[in-house]
């Protein structure tokens, strides 16, 4: 009778234990994250905001296992930490090969990987504007 007591009062404290309580391992885990976008010292609203956003998620170091930056680039670097890969905006190529490489490193990290793109649409730049036009005319 005391064990069936005793297992009753451990069920009974597992059921008030909040879900917060209860997975806080897999809640606990660092996310690894990817920001894709364009970054300064390119002169660009959303780089600023990129690279805010990746001054403040340093700051949460049990959240956030690795925090890199794939660089959007229009030959505006060079780049410094947390930057990593720097693309090509206009060559699918170096597209190609980037998404090839953040899929390769997180699938060797044991944690998830948080992929984060930020990019500005219909704003064109140099030639390739032009020719983009020129192909949407006809």
């Amino acid at each position: 009778m005391k064990v069936f007591r005793r297992f009753k009062q451990q069920t009974e404290q597992k059921r008030h234990l909040t879900y917060f309580e209860q997975h806080k391992e897999v809640l606990y885990m660092p996310y690894n994250i990817r920001i894709v976008s364009t970054y300064p010292p390119r002169t660009c609203g959303i780089g600023t905001f990129s690279r805010d956003l990746a001054n403040t998620l340093e700051h949460f170091t049990g959240e956030v296992g690795n925090l890199r930056i794939a660089a959007i680039d229009n030959d505006n670097g060079p780049y410094n930490i947390p930057v990593d890969l720097t693309i090509d905006q206009y060559n699918p190529e170096s597209w190609r090969c980037a998404i090839r490489d953040i899929i390769a490193r997180s699938n060797e990290s044991p944690n998830p990987t948080v992929v984060l793109l930020q990019h500005e649409y219909g704003l064109p730049y140099g030639s390739h504007a032009k020719r983009r036009t020129e192909t949407e005319d006809g």
